[in-house]
């Protein structure tokens, strides 16, 4: 395992924002390639299924931007990768009753964990990104596809929404886990930095008098 995630460059020194890019990048290809199981048995529609397949693609071809530290290039990839392949299903593809504009909810969690927020580019971009989806997700309510390509069976329905709110919840238990946790560290070590003298070291003993 440990020679696996140094081949694909992740090591001790990588940052923690820089390190939830592996995560979430793990998490879409896995959600891409159970999919990709359900568009070959339940959907035979051979214009999803190619770009279903080129969207798995690309996302595990982002391993080797990855692994060059490329991290904002990544970044904005799987933002984009996941707002186009999202709304191919939902506007042309599928009807309304598969339930994948939940998927839209991902686009602001998303971008406002992997951008960083100092840099202004990637603020905008996420701040963008967070509107358009929203946006879409409100078009797709509003005015449900009535045009779609490939009628699906009401258990192909009820499938794909059960697994669209499954595969949402449980990466955002553990992003929001892994946010604690780092928060917590980060805590503790200022709290022990405020408890030592900063030339000798030594913990400081404050005693309040009545």
């Amino acid at each position: 395992m440990k020679k696996f995630l140094k081949f694909i460059g992740l090591t001790k020194d990588v940052d923690y924002y820089d390190r939830i890019l592996y995560f979430l990048l793990l998490c879409t290809i896995s959600v891409a390639a159970l999919f990709m199981v359900f568009y070959v048995f339940l959907i035979p529609f051979p214009y999803a299924l190619i770009a279903h397949a080129t969207y798995l693609s690309l996302s595990i071809l982002l391993y080797i931007p990855l692994k060059h530290k490329h991290y904002n290039f990544v970044r904005y990839c799987i933002l984009s990768f996941h707002l186009v392949q999202l709304s191919l299903s939902v506007f042309l593809w599928f009807p309304y009753d598969t339930g994948f504009n939940i998927y839209y909810f991902m686009i602001p969690m998303s971008a406002f964990i992997v951008m960083r927020y100092a840099n202004i580019r990637q603020r905008i971009f996420a701040i963008v990104s967070s509107l358009l989806a929203s946006s879409l997700f409100l078009i797709s309510e509003v005015f449900p596809n009535n045009h779609y390509l490939f009628e699906t069976s009401s258990f192909t329905n009820s499938l794909f929404t059960g697994t669209s709110l499954a595969t949402i919840l449980i990466p955002m238990i553990f992003i929001f886990a892994m946010m604690a946790r780092s928060d917590y560290y980060i805590n503790k070590e200022l709290k022990n930095l405020a408890d030592k003298d900063s030339l000798t070291r030594f913990t400081i003993v404050v005693s309040y008098i009545k």
